[in-house]
């Protein structure tokens, strides 16, 4: 089974975070699934045994500072908002091939960072959405 033609990733991929799109605000977002190995070894193994446990989910990114990113990250960094975030991240070309993660009331930011470090470029941000549970994994 062919695996498909690859797709660039400019303009095929949305990040959302409380409801607005930070796309713009992003020149690479990674979605991560981190699968944790439960060690299941015992005296009647022959060797070391291992299952597949929770994973642990997050969406990394980074790009461009602005005010309006500030706006929608900032303050849910400096006072962490008592209810958890919406976030989803959709990649694909086009309707129908889309894949679309979507977490609801289960996001928050954590390692956000303004990077001013070089006078000669821009004011630049990254940050993780950290993600509670499975995401709803859904075809658009």
């Amino acid at each position: 089974m062919p695996m498909g033609s690859p797709i660039p990733a400019m303009g095929n991929v949305v990040v959302r975070y409380n409801d607005v799109d930070i796309t713009a605000a992003c020149n690479s977002a990674q979605l991560a699934a981190a699968v944790e190995a439960l060690e299941t070894t015992n005296l009647a193994s022959t060797a070391i045994e291992k299952e597949a446990g929770p994973a642990t989910w997050s969406i990394s990114c980074e790009g461009p500072w602005s005010k309006e990113l500030d706006d929608v990250c900032g303050p849910d960094v400096v006072t962490p908002p008592a209810t958890k975030r919406n976030a989803d991240i959709t990649v694909g070309k086009t309707a129908g091939s889309k894949v679309k993660y979507a977490w609801t009331a289960k996001a928050f930011i954590e390692n956000y960072s303004i990077d001013a470090s070089s006078p000669n470029e821009t004011v630049g941000w990254s940050g993780d959405l950290n993600l509670s549970g499975a995401p709803a994994r859904t075809i658009v």
